[in-house]
């Protein structure tokens, strides 16, 4: 996810987060992600009861950046 403050992963230790195993192993975990990790994005194999919360707590915490990024530079305002 981009547009946070701090990257998550560094963030979110006890929330899911993980940083070593296979893909196998990280299936429901909140990983950096392999490519934009060091740009605060995470990764998440198959969101389950461990991280479902927290995902969707970030995924809206961007949607509402985004929107009010939109707006700021003068976008509709589609609250």
């Amino acid at each position: 996810m981009a547009g946070t403050t701090k990257p998550p992963h560094s963030t979110l230790r006890g929330a899911g987060a993980s940083t070593s195993g296979s893909t196998a192993q990280r299936v429901d975990r909140m990983v950096p992600h392999p490519v934009y990790g060091a740009l605060g994005w995470i990764s998440v194999v198959n969101p389950g009861g461990r991280t479902a919360d927290t995902v969707v707590g970030l995924l809206r915490a961007a949607h509402e950046a985004a929107r009010a990024r939109s707006v700021r530079r003068g976008g509709p305002d589609r609250s």
